[in-house]
């Protein structure tokens, strides 16, 4: 059980996080600053100094935070699609157009300064690509369940499939925020034909149309 310091600092941090989160959505990452961030969450600013160095220190663990939650927020209804769906499009559909929803929901405009920010710098790419590694492992997991179902051709590598799909949802995400006039409905019909070529040849039988 943690004792009371551990729980003061988790008070803390949970109140950092909130106003940090609030003040993103209002002014943007650029117009946030740590006198901000410790205004809001009613510390001196010295005390938030001493949980994030910087802002963008606090914002690359903001990131990572929100996208775990995402993941786990939708834990059971992609447990049901994989052991329940028979189709293979429906089912890689179902996984991944409400997870972009949630993402998107964040705001476009922050999801653009935060990317900026990660690769300003080599220490938060590497971190962002420990969150795509981590991602691309649970969706190896998903496509190794759907080749035991036998909806996925035996020979196919999981591994491989996973990679695939995720650079696909990575490269359409990465063009909405910073190719101007893509937009939401270039990322789900772009992402859309770009799946279905993959589960094409991907699929066991053929695809019921």
């Amino acid at each position: 059980m943690p004792g009371f310091r551990e729980v003061k600092k988790q008070r803390r941090r949970d109140r950092i996080y909130e106003a940090a989160i609030a003040l993103l959505a209002e002014k943007g990452f650029n117009n946030t600053h740590m006198r901000d961030i410790s205004e809001r969450a009613e510390l001196a600013v010295g005390t938030l100094y001493n949980y994030y160095a910087s802002k963008s220190e606090l914002y690359m663990e903001i990131m990572e935070e929100k996208w775990r939650e995402i993941g786990q927020t939708h834990t059971r209804r992609i447990v049901r699609l994989v052991c329940n769906e028979k189709d293979l499009f429906t089912i890689l559909k179902g996984i991944l157009w409400p997870i972009f929803l949630d993402m998107i929901a964040m705001g476009m405009d922050d999801w653009n300064e935060l990317f900026m920010e990660v690769f300003s710098s080599k220490k938060y790419m590497a971190r962002g690509a420990s969150l795509d590694m981590e991602a691309i492992e649970r969706l190896e997991h998903i496509i190794s369940k759907l080749q035991k179902r036998g909806l996925i051709q035996p020979a196919a590598e999981p591994r491989t499939v996973a990679t695939t799909i995720y650079s696909i949802i990575a490269f359409n995400f990465l063009a909405i925020l910073f190719v101007e006039g893509m937009d939401k409905k270039y990322f789900f019909q772009s992402t859309e034909n770009q799946l279905q070529l993959i589960i094409d040849g991907l699929e066991a039988g053929p695809r019921k149309v």
